[in-house]
């Protein structure tokens, strides 16, 4: 993809100091910067190096822009638009058009206008698939699955069956959805499967990462809302539902039936058992377990080992008492040292 510095600009909101015909085809790091590229500087402490860059053109704040001779694509939240700009030189593509020879699609799978549904895809009865949706190769779609319009399924992604995803929705390879809930009872030492008979609904401008896995709803479904981020390799259990424009990040596990508010951000390794609720504008830290609901927003963190279940519970709630048992040592060592 080619566009002009001033053809960027009115896609994005920006404008342009400096050459406006100027052509990219490619955005860059400031270290690799070459001509017809373009880069960004996100804070005016890389002035000096984005200064040498070779590069065509900058992304750049005003204030930073008029100390720099290149042309500059000048934005108030450059990292912003440097994300706009690498979609649009980086559009998403398929190697393949319309149903390829090797797919699978039952008679009374609907398929709207533009899909493409790449080699070895499987498109169950009653599946019906929106405008401008792209299947890559292997692709499962169970049976009354619905996908909404411009959807990307990447490789050996799963559809479990009767699932609804919204519009624009993004699954990367290997990603499972609505798959069995953790379901089962246990009679006198032995398993006992519960069906899993809820769904998985996920809403628009959904991006789920590779090999994360959304399992469907016990009785009723497990809701991913709209705007949601999920990296890879992350578990969200039945019965669980996401707020919207919450962001996940790799390795988290959410156990089943929590509910989760809206604007999170779960960095890596979270994890949260299962029955609670999560406020919205909640952070988690790394490695942070949570084990009791949260009811107010705020960024929290904190993972102790594991131990004897009685003991860990006990040191747990102590844990919690150690700031204020910290204040009460250094009031009585006061007391102490006055005395003496």
């Amino acid at each position: 993809m080619i566009f002009t510095l001033q053809k960027l600009a009115d896609s994005i909101g920006a404008t342009v100091k400096g050459d406006a015909s100027l052509v990219v085809d490619q955005v860059c790091s400031v270290e690799r910067a070459e001509p017809g590229k373009i880069t960004f500087i996100n804070e005016a402490r890389y002035i000096e190096l984005v200064k040498n860059a070779a590069a065509t053109a900058v992304i750049a704040t005003q204030e930073v822009a008029e100390q720099l001779e290149q042309s500059v694509l000048v934005h108030p939240n450059p990292y912003l638009a440097y994300a706009k700009v690498a979609q649009l030189l980086n559009p998403r593509k398929s190697a393949y058009t319309g149903v390829h020879p090797s797919a699978w699609v039952a008679d009374t799978a609907v398929l709207a206008e533009g899909v493409v549904v790449g080699p070895q895809c499987s498109i169950a009865e009653g599946a019906v698939i929106g405008t401008g949706t792209v299947l890559q190769a292997g692709v499962v779609v169970e049976e009354d699955v619905v996908i909404g319009e411009e959807c990307w399924l990447s490789a050996r992604v799963s559809i479990g069956h009767h699932c609804v995803l919204g519009d624009h929705v993004a699954l990367q390879t290997g990603a499972v959805i609505g798959s069995d809930g953790f379901g089962f009872a246990n009679e006198k030492g032995r398993w006992q499967r519960i069906p899993q008979i809820g769904r998985v609904i996920i809403g628009n401008n959904v991006e789920i990462g590779a090999n994360t896995c959304i399992d469907r709803g016990a009785i009723d479904d497990t809701v991913i809302a709209d705007g949601v981020i999920l990296d890879n390799l992350i578990q969200i259990a039945h019965n669980v539902s996401i707020g919207e424009n919450t962001a996940m990040a790799a390795m988290s596990g959410v156990a089943g039936s929590t509910k989760i508010g809206e604007n999170c951000t779960f960095a890596g390794i979270s994890k949260v058992v299962g029955h609670l609720d999560i406020a919205s504008g909640t952070h988690l830290a790394v490695d942070t377990l949570v084990t009791n609901s949260i009811k107010k927003a705020g960024a929290y963190a904190g993972s102790l080992p594991m131990d004897d279940i009685k003991n860990w519970r006990k040191n747990a709630v102590r844990f919690k008492q150690l700031d204020a048992m910290a204040k009460r040592i250094k009031q009585l060592e006061k007391r102490l040292d006055k005395k003496s």
